[in-house]
C-alpha cells in the first residue's frame, strides 16, 4: 500500500506540524496568586464592613435641656364642716340558729348532758 519512506515522511511533517502549532497556541496556564495579596484583599474586606457598620449606627446628637417652670403653691380647699349632733346607733343583735329535731342541752361543765326532742 504505502511505501514504507512515504509513510516517515508523512509522519515526520505532522509530528514537527503539531510542535509547531502548539509552541504557537497562547497558554491557558495562570499564574499562582501570592498570599500576600490575598491576605490584603481579605483584609480591605473586612475593613469596608467595619467602615459599613459604623456609618449604619445613631451619631449622639446634642438635645436642648428643658427649662425649668416655676412651681405653684397649693390652695387651700375649703374644708367640709363636721356636724357634732349624735346620731342613734343600733347595737346588733346575735342570732343563734334553732336545730330542728333533736338538740343537747345541758350545763358543759358538769359532764351532764340532756337529750331533748321537739
Amino acid at each position: 500500500m504505502f511505501n514504507n519512506r512515504k509513510f516517515l515522511g508523512y509522519m515526520l511533517v505532522l509530528v514537527v506540524g503539531t510542535m509547531l502549532l502548539s509552541a504557537c497556541a497562547p497558554s491557558d496556564a495562570t499564574p499562582t496568586p501570592d498570599p500576600e495579596v490575598i491576605y490584603t484583599q481579605v483584609a480591605m474586606t473586612v475593613q469596608a464592613g467595619l467602615t459599613q457598620t459604623a456609618e449604619a449606627m445613631p451619631t449622639a446628637t446634642q438635645t436642648e435641656t428643658p427649662v425649668p417652670t416655676q412651681t405653684l403653691e397649693p390652695t387651700l380647699a375649703a374644708s367640709p364642716t363636721v356636724d357634732s349632733t349624735p346620731t342613734q346607733t343600733i347595737q346588733p343583735t346575735i342570732a343563734r340558729p334553732r336545730q330542728s329535731g333533736s338538740s343537747r342541752l345541758g350545763n358543759p361543765g358538769s359532764g351532764r348532758w340532756y337529750h331533748n326532742v321537739s
